[in-house]
């Protein structure tokens, strides 16, 4: 008996995320299926010295491009953390790939309003003389609900990583 109920919690929310979007979701276009190659290119941000942060503020589905710079000649990884805050009430995935649209993803799905948080970092060569700069993609993708309340993306160069982070190499 106890699936049952389950079943039925699962095609009630399922139904509420296929319903149509109330007017003002459509006013601000949540679930606009942006094409990757139309990305908003956020500039560059160390990878591997200071903390500097890019933040950018929006609501709906979007592409981003984020370039991590090698500034330093030690041997340092070049690291970033990628943080969407997502506001009460929206349920919003984050979704990173390194290089470009065909690249490898890794995704942070938590459900509601949970922030979404991704670890991204390329491994430093052995030579101090290569440069170690990449471009990472980040997708903001609407998951359900319809309301226009902004979310915050905040991405975050040099900072410690762990085994779960993306590795672009």
């Amino acid at each position: 008996m106890q699936y049952s109920h389950a079943l039925a919690f699962v095609t009630l929310s399922l139904a509420a995320c296929l319903a149509p979007l109330p007017a003002s979701a459509q006013e601000c276009d949540v679930n606009a299926n942006p094409a990757c190659s139309a990305a908003v290119n956020l500039g560059v941000i160390s990878g591997d010295t200071g903390n500097a942060q890019v933040q950018q503020t929006g609501a709906g589905e979007r592409f981003f491009l984020i370039r991590l710079r090698e500034d330093s000649s030690s041997q340092r990884d070049l690291t970033a953390r990628i943080d969407l805050a997502v506001p009460a009430g929206l349920d919003y995935d984050l979704h990173v790939r390194c290089h470009s649209c065909s690249g490898i993803t890794r995704s942070s799905m938590n459900d509601g309003s949970l922030t979404e948080t991704i670890g991204v970092r390329r491994t430093e060569r052995a030579l101090s003389t290569t440069d170690d700069s990449f471009t990472v993609l980040v997708e903001v993708r609407h998951r359900c609900d319809g309301n226009c309340n902004p979310w915050t993306l905040r991405i975050t160069g040099n900072v410690a990583y762990d085994a779960a982070s993306l590795t672009c190499n």
